[in-house]
């Protein structure tokens, strides 16, 4: 899974890589219906962090760092440890650190059907539409394509739920949406891009 989070939206692809390809100074790494573009110049260094859990699952990641220390996004690992270390066991290590702090909890926000995510994802859902679900990101652009799914709510966030994606905005977090050329892009209440784009392949 490659975990984006920006501006109170978490974007989230799962399943296998197809293949990972260098594209001048970035990596793509595609799949059949999820692609990532990851910027090479945004990476200061890599964290392998083997502490992360889901009740008795293991969940390791390799969280990327910007040059100045800030998360940018997590690929973890959801088949646990052993095919973890496996895969990390040819390559030169640095010394210990301790794990990434977690967020703050700033408490559950209160997400309802008036929720703008809420409105155009649903509304899509029923008019039975194919949609691209892009994210973009300090040092990454993140995509994933497939039919569109009615949201859910669970603890002040709106989701999709899908075996190979997750979308998570948090209640607010769209004030609005600025359409150009069929895609959607979201802007917080400050006016300014969250990186969030909904674009309408077929209905």
């Amino acid at each position: 899974m490659l975990t984006v989070s920006a501006g109170d939206v978490t974007h989230e692809r799962i399943g296998a890589v197809g293949q990972v390809v260098q594209d001048r100074d970035a990596v793509r790494l595609e799949g059949d219906s999820h692609h990532a573009r990851l910027d090479l110049a945004a990476i200061g260094s890599f964290v392998a962090d083997r502490t992360g859990r889901m009740g008795e699952r293991a969940l390791p990641r390799i969280q990327a760092l910007s040059p100045d220390g800030r998360a940018l996004y997590a690929l973890i690992a959801l088949d646990g440890l052993e095919p973890f270390d496996a895969a990390l066991s040819d390559i030169a290590t640095g010394e210990a650190v301790a794990p990434l702090p977690k967020p703050a909890d700033r408490g559950e926000p209160s997400a309802g059907d008036d929720d703008l995510v809420r409105v155009l994802l649903d509304g899509l859902a029923e008019a039975g539409a194919t949609i691209d679900v892009a994210f973009e990101s300090e040092g990454v652009v993140q995509s994933w394509s497939g039919p569109a799914s009615a949201t859910k709510l669970a603890m002040g966030f709106v989701n999709i739920i899908r075996p190979d994606f997750h979308l998570h905005a948090r209640a607010g977090a769209v004030a609005s949406w600025h359409e150009e050329g069929g895609s959607r892009h979201a802007l917080a209440a400050d006016g300014k891009p969250i990186g969030l784009t909904v674009s309408v392949r077929d209905a």
